[in-house]
């Protein structure tokens, strides 16, 4: 068999320590992590998570659980403690969690963190709220809602509009700031009715307030 490369060159890596060689005296260079050639090939056998993909959540930075997978098996033993503060759809979580790990997830979303205990934890893992995890910051009491809507009244209104059923408007349009809508079905009528929602908090909420919102129910027929 001939040689893919000059036999100065291969005497030059073998010198350098950059090959390796085989019991039948067969050489093979190698490849480093850091420094010296770049690696290519170490991640090719994990696919792109497609739109299609079983385990998508909506998420448009979504990793594949695979490659969380290796990353945590690589960087981590069984029992250590995997930390990710922008867990955002817990793909680190469920992967920790499948390699014996334990873990800690943080995301600002409050409806992120339900969707996650409800999708991840519950019907992906069977895990059971209360006795294999927790989930802290979500408000269950008046005081605990008071607290959010100092703290950040935008997310206050989503798990406002949330914690009915509602469907949050991601984007502001023209219909007076309706944080969210309901959708839901009347008897002997096809179409489903929507319900149009506003939150507002304070002690100021004024008349002005309450006339924008009429004036949108009047033209959605809502």
């Amino acid at each position: 068999m001939g040689w893919r490369m000059k036999p100065a060159k291969l005497r030059a890596l073998d010198r350098e320590g950059r090959l390796v060689w085989s019991g039948t005296g067969r050489p093979d260079r190698k490849t480093y992590l850091s420094g010296g050639r770049p690696a290519t090939n170490l991640w090719n056998d994990i696919d792109n998570l497609s739109g299609r993909a079983r385990e998508r959540m909506g998420y448009a930075t979504q990793k594949p659980l695979a490659l969380l997978e290796r990353i945590i098996k690589a960087s981590s033993n069984e029992g250590d403690v995997v930390f990710d503060p922008f867990c955002g759809c817990a793909t680190t979580l469920e992967a920790a969690h499948r390699l014996g790990r334990r873990w800690v997830g943080i995301d600002i979303a409050i409806h992120a963190v339900k969707r996650v205990a409800k999708v991840r934890l519950q019907d992906r893992l069977r895990l059971v709220a209360g006795k294999d995890f927790e989930v802290d910051g979500v408000p269950r009491t008046l005081e605990g809602a008071r607290d959010l809507w100092k703290r950040d009244p935008y997310h206050f209104q989503k798990w406002a509009v949330e914690t009915v059923d509602g469907f949050v408007t991601t984007r502001r349009t023209a219909d007076g700031g309706i944080d969210g809508r309901l959708y839901f079905a009347m008897p002997n009528v096809d179409d489903l009715q929507s319900m149009a929602m506003e939150v507002k908090g304070g002690k100021n909420v004024g008349i002005a307030t309450r006339r924008a919102l009429r004036g949108v129910l009047e033209n959605d027929a809502a």
